[in-house]
Parts: structure tokens; C-alpha cells; sequence
């Protein structure tokens, strides 16, 4: 495929591929269900999806790095105008934010963001994105461990997961669920 198209167009329909995928997951396709369905979720359907986001990779697609960290140096590594996104939504946790300590490392902040999803009372809310994408969204009180956490440490913890893609989208601390800003369609389960 890679000899036919160009570089950047293969890695699309590859993506495209996966994405396609990923949404037949029948945890993926439950949420997408569930945000404009009267439909109550049973315990069944919350257990499937909070096993199934507690097992999410990150997304690594390129994302934009936030204009302050760009030449900055993370983890040994200058930032650059786009990286993958999990380094990029880290050391913006850790560096701008300071939500975590800077001794945090990918594996450490995925397991912090995975331990969340399985926290008892998690709250889910199903939301739509600006560009459209369906999100399921993970509201704990923040457990992660003291020496993990940064000098702004908050008291929860907020976990956003896309299953068009299969993927942990970002995770950031807050202070309540009033400072979680929707912007269109959510539905609390």
C-alpha cells in the first residue's frame, strides 16, 4: 500500500483501518449507544466499559504542544510543534500544570489514569467533542500516590477516552466536576 500511495496517505487508511476496528469492540460500541439512548445502562454495561478503558492504550497520534513547552525539555527530549500526544498531555501535566511530579513517566501517568477509570465511585459522562468525536469520560477522587503528585495537585482526577479509536485521550486533574467543560451532548450514566 505504502508503494502505491504516498507515506502520509497510506498511514491514514491504515488508521482509518484500525479506528474501523476498534469500533466494532462491543464495550466501544455500547457507549456510542449510550449517549443518545433513554436506555439505562446495567451494571453489566458500566463493568464492560470500565474493564475495558482500564486496559486502553494512550493515543500516540501527533497532536499540537502547547506554545509554552515547545523548545522545553521533557523527560530528555526537546519539545517540538507536535508530539506524540501522550508525551505531549504529560508534560503538560507535569511542566505547565504541575498536576504531577516531574518524575512521572508514561507507564506511571497511563497506570495513575487506568487506576481512576477502576476507582470505587467513578462517575462516566458520554460527551460529544467540538470536532464531533464521542468521548467517554471518567470522574474520580484523585488516588494516585503522594510521591507521584505534583505541587498542583487537585482532588480529582478526569480521564477522556475516544472509542472510535480505542484510546485514552488525556488525563488532567480538577478541583470539582463543575470545572469539566462540555461542549455539546453529555449524559451522565
Amino acid at each position: 500500500m505504502r508503494e502505491i500511495l504516498r507515506q502520509k496517505e497510506a498511514k491514514k487508511w491504515i488508521m482509518e483501518a484500525v479506528k474501523a476496528k476498534r469500533m466494532q469492540d462491543e464495550p466501544n460500541k455500547l457507549i456510542r449507544e449510550l449517549l443518545n439512548s433513554k436506555r439505562a445502562p446495567t451494571e453489566e454495561d458500566i463493568k464492560k466499559i470500565l474493564d475495558h478503558v482500564a486496559k486502553a492504550p494512550c493515543s500516540t497520534r501527533p497532536v499540537p504542544v502547547n506554545k509554552s513547552l515547545r523548545g522545553q525539555v521533557f523527560q530528555g527530549h526537546e519539545q517540538g510543534k507536535s508530539e506524540s500526544s501522550i508525551i505531549a498531555h504529560l508534560a503538560k501535566r507535569v511542566l505547565l500544570d504541575q498536576e504531577w511530579a516531574e518524575t512521572v513517566t508514561i507507564v506511571d501517568y497511563l497506570a495513575d489514569l487506568h487506576n481512576a477509570v477502576l476507582s470505587p465511585g467513578v462517575r462516566i459522562a458520554i460527551h460529544q467533542g467540538e470536532d464531533g468525536r464521542l468521548f467517554a469520560g471518567f470522574l474520580a477522587r484523585n488516588g494516585i500516590a503522594k510521591e507521584r503528585l505534583g505541587a498542583r495537585a487537585k482532588g480529582y482526577v478526569w480521564v477522556d477516552y475516544c472509542p472510535d479509536y480505542g484510546t485514552i485521550v488525556t488525563g488532567f486533574q480538577v478541583e470539582t466536576e463543575e470545572k469539566i467543560r462540555f461542549s455539546k451532548g453529555v449524559r451522565w450514566l
